[in-house]
């Protein structure tokens, strides 16, 4: 696991959360309010839900979670923050798949951490 990680992640489900954590270090340093992709309790409460219904996968959740706040994504910011990361250029839609996906893997590891859900090594993206 990267050496800065987001509160309340484990490393169970995203070992390298860099993009992540450069993201929002390049929202802040900027002023700009990236406060949308932070875990909101409704958020996480719906995760939860989709989990106690049925057997769900990570590629569910991803998707619940990209359709919730893909909208929220700076790509100008997004975009460099993964050139600085990653060393290469992506398309915005390339990095905000990446992006989506270590909030979605933060989000499950809350809600493990927290005990409200059980991570199987099957759900490893």
């Amino acid at each position: 696991m990267s050496e800065e990680v987001p509160f309340l992640s484990s490393g169970k489900l995203v070992e390298d959360y860099r993009l992540l954590v450069r993201y929002f270090k390049k929202c802040k340093s900027i002023g700009l309010d990236c406060s949308p992709l932070l875990p909101a309790s409704q958020t996480l409460l719906e995760i939860k839900q989709m989990v106690e219904k049925k057997r769900v996968n990570f590629n569910e959740v991803l998707d619940f979670v990209r359709g919730k706040l893909s909208t929220d994504v700076h790509c100008s910011i997004l975009v460099d923050a993964f050139e600085e990361t990653y060393g290469v250029r992506a398309s915005c839609e390339e990095a905000k798949n990446q992006l989506i996906k270590q909030l979605a893997g933060w989000y499950i590891e809350i809600l493990d951490t927290l005990g409200y859900v059980k991570i199987k090594y099957a759900w490893k993206p």
